[in-house]
């Protein structure tokens, strides 16, 4: 039953991380202030909810995209799931969270661990002209 359970844990997380991913890329082709409030379900055991900011470049130029780090405890390790926007040209942060640099030097904003404990939470999604804000929210 305890694999049961983290497959179903799984799935919950993949649905609310394409779910958001979705939903920032709906809300930055609509443009400055538009927004969306999701409601979703998070399954307890979630370790960390990240949004990271990667810089690659191949000598010549330098590609900037943001993605979602969600991880959780499953079979005590930790597992990882990556969502990212489509095309990465869009740009996400949150501005109800922390910022910080990573050991490789990227970027970091990351939220409360009460934001993503499990239950129902509420996820505001918001048009900033250039980018899309993501916050955790209490209505």
């Amino acid at each position: 039953s305890t694999d049961a359970k983290d497959e179903l844990d799984q799935k919950q997380l993949r649905k609310t991380g394409d779910e958001i991913i979705s939903n920032i890329e709906k809300i930055y082709f609509l443009g400055n202030n538009n927004m969306i409030t999701l409601t979703s379900k998070f399954p307890e055991g979630i370790e960390n909810f990240t949004i990271e900011h990667k810089n690659i470049s191949d000598g010549v130029s330098t590609k900037e995209f943001d993605y979602l780090n969600i991880s959780y405890i499953s079979g005590g390790e930790v597992v990882s799931n990556i969502f990212g926007a489509n095309e990465n040209y869009i740009r996400f942060n949150c501005s109800v969270c922390y910022h910080t640099t990573n050991i490789d030097g990227n970027y970091v904003s990351y939220y409360n661990s009460s934001d993503f404990s499990g239950g129902i939470k509420k996820i505001k999604i918001i048009s900033k002209n250039e980018y899309v804000q993501i916050n955790f929210v209490n209505e």
